[in-house]
């Protein structure tokens, strides 16, 4: 027991058996260092422990002189470990961090206003984004169906022509030319249900047509059947999405575009950004940052590209350059299996809306007084997630400043096999000729054909 300790205790006895001596003997504690006060020559006896102990010495118990202090004189340590009832309350975290926020939403605040435009802000979720557009008094953007027969009922001519040429591609009607109908053909695009193949092979081959020369051509079945496996090792394998794109979904994108009779292709443009001038505002809008994967280009003549390329115009909703010159026909956002449905539709309806946007600026800067009432044919949309490809579209209402967009689009076909992967390739080249009967003549007519050498139309 150490000295202190001891010292207490007979402190505490003879405070109860009235034995002064043994309360004299414990008021003088154990060798410490000394107080500086001790240390002067001049106050030798100034200090309260100096005077008792003379005291005591002179004096007989319980006549103590009148300068001993009377209150208890049980030894006490210069400083103690303070009590749990004495310690400071802890923190309250959770107002600290409403205080903390608080801070931090004023100083976000402030640096945002100081900065401008050089700090983007945070992004909304892709639900309240979509539903911020389509309430968005400039442009609301509705949303519909191609797999609800209501609305594709109401939907406009060109939007049913479309849907029902991908309905057909689903169903497996004219997917693949007569040279294909062969025995080895058969036994390849087999299903292993005989009733499903007879189903299948009295509506999967082409009849010969002269129209459809352009078209009509036999995919490399082995070069198929190699992004088929490819498709199947990056689904065990949970590949990432650019290694989906790079092995399975460009590689068939190419494929697609054999024998076409203009010039297209598809171009990865995963990091063109849209333009600002194209861009509607909405709320905390990050829109200039939604971007797609791929899309399928017409490339422009040479001799336009001259024409546009001396006015310095780019006829895109993006400034990406190897986009300025030639025309978007379709776009084509890609995710991985089961991921991010919701993100891949907000970039596909930003993107199409801007491209809508920019498609009404040129046709008002070359000559159109009436460009707010022009239609502007529909936008065809792919979503392509994993192995399966949709086929969605973005269609602008002329003179009524509005748009609906069919997120919920056709399952057209997917690379889980050899059929299934044909009706990709004849979905795409459905595309291909549409861009070819429709989109490049309406383009041509309506805004090509009126870039001269004459000045720009000023708003």
């Amino acid at each position: 027991m150490s000295s202190y300790t001891s010292c207490w205790v007979e402190d505490q006895a003879a405070r109860h058996t009235g034995s002064a001596a043994a309360a004299i003997h414990c008021a003088s504690p154990a060798k410490h260092k000394r107080a500086l006060a001790e240390m002067d020559v001049n106050a030798e006896m100034g200090t309260p422990k100096r005077r008792a102990a003379s005291n005591a010495k002179v004096g007989t118990p319980g006549d103590a002189p009148f300068d001993i202090p009377t209150t208890d004189t049980t030894p006490r340590p210069v400083s103690r470990i303070p009590l749990l009832s004495d310690a400071p309350e802890p923190p309250d975290f959770r107002q600290t961090k409403r205080a903390r926020d608080h801070i931090d939403s004023e100083s976000s605040a402030h640096s945002s206003t100081a900065s401008g435009s050089k700090k983007s802000r945070r992004s909304e979720s892709p639900q309240k984004e979509m539903a911020l557009r389509g309430m968005n008094i400039q442009y609301p953007v509705a949303q519909a169906s191609l797999v609800n027969p209501e609305d594709l009922t109401r939907a406009p001519e060109d939007v049913r022509s479309l849907a029902e040429l991908m309905y057909s591609v689903k169903d497996s009607v004219d997917i693949l030319p007569r040279a294909a109908n062969t025995p080895e053909w058969r036994a390849a695009l087999t299903s292993g249900s005989d009733q499903r193949d007879q189903r299948n092979f009295q509506t999967l081959f082409r009849a010969d047509d002269p129209a459809n020369d352009h078209v009509d051509f036999l995919p490399d079945k082995t070069h198929l059947c190699e992004l088929v496996e490819e498709a199947r090792e990056n689904m065990i394998r949970f590949a990432s999405e650019p290694a989906w794109n790079s092995s399975v979904h460009h590689p068939l994108l190419n494929t697609s575009l054999r024998g076409a009779r203009h010039n297209f292709r598809f171009d990865n443009i995963t990091t063109a950004r849209i333009v600002p001038a194209a861009l509607l505002p909405v709320p905390a809008d990050t829109s200039q940052s939604r971007k797609v994967d791929f899309c399928l280009t017409f490339k422009v003549p040479d001799d336009i590209k001259r024409r546009l390329g001396a006015r310095d115009i780019h006829l895109n909703q993006t400034d990406y350059t190897p986009l300025l010159l030639d025309a978007i026909v379709a776009s084509i956002e890609t995710k991985l299996p089961g991921e991010g449905r919701a993100d891949g539709m907000r970039q596909l309806m930003t993107w199409a809306q801007a491209q809508v946007t920019r498609l009404r600026q040129l046709l008002k800067e070359f000559g159109r007084p009436d460009a707010g009432i022009v239609e502007i044919p529909v936008m065809p949309l792919l979503f392509v997630q994993g192995h399966e490809w949709h086929f969605l579209c973005f269609k602008d209402v002329a003179g009524e400043n509005m748009a609906t967009f069919y997120s919920d689009g056709v399952l057209i076909g997917s690379t889980t096999s050899l059929l299934e992967t044909c009706k990709v390739v004849a979905g795409l080249r459905v595309l291909i000729k549409w861009a070819d009967d429709v989109w490049w003549p309406w383009l041509r007519r309506e805004i090509l054909d009126n870039i001269t050498d004459a000045a720009r139309v000023v708003p």
